[in-house]
Order: structure tokens, then sequence, then C-alpha cells
């Protein structure tokens, strides 16, 4: 991109769901850090618009619902060419948004390359690398800026850390919220705010586990418990004891911030409030329950945080069969109020992780390694490999596969869907079967498709050289 071209006018594009909306604000602070005399304007979805209004960097707000149809897009892109921006960042490349740039006449316009068929709508297309589970979503946002940042775009620019930017909210909801909680001076308790859920396509906690949590809290006397959420049960929605503010459904956007903001640690699923949490760095008893969903993409940001995933203890495949809360029995009351003490002991004694020490948590969480055996002596070596790791916290399968074939492959896939593969190791395993599996897995049930590494594992690898590598090879 010409440097010496300064856009006075940028237009950034976000128009999903709320959690993703939150995920762009390290790219507004980039973008008016580069651009300080720049207006900076945002097109994203109606919940988009309602935490991006508040944001002192963004001058004016587009809303537009995504399927609207093409008359709806049409009168979109005549709005936009009248504004006469000169920067367009597409964020979400979703085919109508690639077309809505070059339809605005806008003669910068930034997005994906990933997508043949949109590419050439963008003049600098740039190749996310979305298979990378060592990243953060934010960070492969943040990727998108790379045109701005380098001229040859040979390599990505990521987000440098801490990635948590702070959320901001409305001024006067924020005093009114803060009236409302009382003087933390002359109240000792520590606020926990759980988040039940909002609707969307996340799985909210248990309702059981959530009751059972509250008892916990309660018994112990030394918490003010804040409940959030959209909606909820008429048990959870009639809960009114003392060391209770019930806000289910009683609170606006502005107003769940200023409460998100008052705690001191927050539970919930991963959804878009959980993400404000994070953004805001606050403490996080996170709940992983997706298999499509790894923490590494989407888990939190914050300097202290307990994430509780098991999702290879479920049969279903999440991306074709959806998810049932019937899959989640192994998050009880019991285990939320053990991370919650876990949390607060960590928080109490400034045991806070540094941005890599954070992210090798989430990278910990997210992996899942099958180590294809082809002799007794790769068994033996891949059992004691299982055995160390799992001392470390990283989940490993083996497999043993004596003559690898085209039905092999798909005994491949069935382990992969069941047990949420994400990384192989197997040597001595054709290109041809690997070439198959990586494109069922991606293109016939469109999921991330699992990193081939062809070589073997040994039991004394590190865990910071096993990221390292499994970096460089999905780089």
């Amino acid at each position: 991109m010409n440097e010496a071209l300064k856009p006075h006018k940028i237009l950034l594009q976000r128009c999903d769901k709320l959690g993703d909306t939150v995920l762009i604000l390290p790219m507004i602070a980039t973008l008016r850090a580069r651009y300080p005399d720049a207006q900076i304007d945002a097109l994203t979805s109606g919940v988009g618009a309602e935490i991006l209004s508040l944001h002192p960097d963004i001058t004016k707000v587009h809303r537009y619902k995504v399927g609207s149809g093409l008359k709806a897009l049409w009168q979109l892109s005549r709005q936009l060419k009248s504004e006469n921006y000169i920067l367009y960042i597409a964020v979400w490349n979703h085919p109508e948004m690639a077309w809505v740039g070059r339809l605005a006449g806008i003669p910068l316009r930034i997005g994906d390359a990933s997508n043949p068929s949109l590419r050439w709508l963008y003049t600098h297309p740039f190749r996310q690398n979305w298979g990378n589970m060592t990243m953060h979503w934010a960070s492969l946002n943040f990727s998108l800026l790379t045109p701005l940042f380098r001229a040859d775009a040979k390599g990505p620019v990521f987000l440098k850390y801490p990635i948590s930017v702070g959320v901001h909210g409305d001024a006067e909801t924020e005093a009114n919220v803060a009236l409302k909680i009382g003087n933390i001076d002359h109240d000792a308790r520590i606020r926990v705010a759980i988040f039940l859920g909002t609707g969307g396509t996340n799985s909210p906690i248990p309702e059981s586990a959530i009751l059972r949590l509250i008892s916990l809290l309660t018994e112990a006397g030394s918490y003010h418990i804040l409940l959030c959420g959209q909606s909820a049960t008429p048990t959870l929605m009639g809960l009114t004891q003392s060391n209770i503010r019930n806000l289910i459904g009683k609170t606006s956007l502005p107003e769940l911030i200023a409460w998100i903001r008052q705690s001191d640690i927050y539970v919930g699923p991963d959804t878009g409030p959980t993400q404000i949490a994070s953004m805001m760095g606050k403490p996080i008893v996170f709940f992983s329950s997706v298999k499509p969903n790894p923490p590494a993409y989407w888990g939190p940001l914050s300097p202290a945080f307990r994430i509780i995933r098991e999702e290879y203890r479920c049969q279903r495949f999440c991306a074709t069969d959806g998810c049932r809360s019937s899959c989640f029995d192994f998050l009880t009351g019991d285990r939320l109020y053990t991370e919650v003490l876990a949390l607060e002991k960590q928080r109490s004694e400034h045991r806070l992780w540094s941005p890599s020490e954070s992210a090798a948590v989430r990278i910990r969480h997210t992996l899942r390694i099958l180590i294809v055996c082809h002799h007794s002596t790769e068994w033996e070596i891949a059992m004691k490999t299982k055995e160390a790791f799992a001392q470390k916290g990283i989940l490993v399968w083996t497999l043993y596969c004596r003559n690898p074939s085209f039905r092999g492959a798909f005994q491949l896939i069935d382990l992969i869907k069941k047990y949420n593969i994400n990384v192989i190791h197997g040597p001595f395993l054709p290109r041809r079967i690997m070439t198959l599996v990586r494109w069922v897995m991606g293109v016939w049930y469109k999921y991330p498709s699992p990193l081939w590494v062809k070589a073997g594992v040994m039991p004394d690898t590190s865990e910071k050289q096993l990221i390292s590598m499994y970096r460089q090879l999905w780089s």
C-alpha cells in the first residue's frame, strides 16, 4: 500500500455476532494510533452497533443485517458511496461484505484472500491463516492490517501483546451501576458475575451446575453474586437471596458492560459478554463446550483464567450434529466452585500470567494429538509419550496402523470427529491418505483440517518445544 496515501476516512466492517465484534477492538486502537486524524466508521450488525456506538474512536456506525437481500445491499452500497471512504477493511469475509466495498467504489479495500471467488474484490487481499490453532482470533483479525504496515505483505503482522484493550461503556450508566453496587470499602465480599447465556449458538452452563455453584458461594458467605443473562428458567429468574443481585433480562448492553466491570471474577460460557470480560482483563472461569471453537481461538485474554473443556468425552460431532446439554455431565457446581477458589487464590496472590503464559494455557486446552504407529517400537514410544504429555495437561491418543489404506483414512476421520483431533503425528502415512483426510474434514465437513506432522514426537519433548514446532508448521 502506498505509504504516501493517508486515508482520512476508514470503514471497518464486522457484521457478525457480539463476541466477533468485541475481538476487533484492538484493530480500532491500532488504526487510531496509526492514523490519529482519520475518521473511523464501522459497518456492523445490530448487536455490534450497540458496543461500537460506545467507542470514542468510532465516529459513525452503519447497521446492516447480512441476508437482507439484493435491494438492501444495493441501498447500503449507495449510502456508503456517498460517504467517500478511502479505505475499507472487511474483517468478516462474507460475500455480501466483500461486494459492498467494491459497489461503494471505495478505492482501497482490504480483505481475506482465502476465497478465490472473493479475493479479486479487494485491492489489497491478504491471506489469513485460519487453520493456525496457536493464534487467537483477535490476532488473526489483526493480521488483516498487514498491508497497512508492510508494503510487500510477505509476512503477517500479528497483534502485539497484551491483546486486551478494555471495553468502553456509557459514562452515566457506569456511574449509576457503581452507585448501586456500593462502596467496596464497606463490602469486602468478592463479586462474582455469573453469565447464563444469550440464547445464541454456544451452549450455556447447565442450570444444575449454576444452582449448585450459587449454593456453595452462599454457604461460604464471602461472595456477592451478580446473575446476568438475557433469559433463564423461572427457578433462576426467581432467585432473590440477599447476596444475589438478579439482573437476568434486566440489563441493556451498556448496563451489562458496567456490571461486568464491577465484578472481581466472571463465570460464563464462550459467548459475547464473556469476550467483553476477557477484553477487560477480568479473571474468568471459561466454559468451552463446542468442538469447532477451540480455546486457542476464542479463549480468555485475561492474565488469570480457568478453562473447562472436555469435548472429547462427547461422541457427537458438533460441526454437523449440534450440541446437547447431556454432553456436559462433567460440568458440575462443585467443579465450578473449585475453579472459582483457585482463581481467587491466584488473583489474591497476584500470580498473573504473562501474555505468552496465558497463550500457552489456551493452546494446552486446545491440542488434541493423535500418534499413528507403524510397528511395535513406535507404539512403545507413543505410549510413553502419551503418559508424559498427560502429566503436562496435553491430551494424546494412539493408533496402531500396520498397513495404511483408504479404509484407514476413514478410520482416521472417525477418530478426528470423535476426539476432536487437530494434530496427527504419522511419519509413514502416505500423502494420498492425508490429502483425503484433510479434504474430507475441510471441504465436506467444513471443519479445521488436522495438522499433519511428518515426524514422531518423543516423551521428553517439552511443552514449549511442542508449541514452537506446531506454530512453525501451521504458519
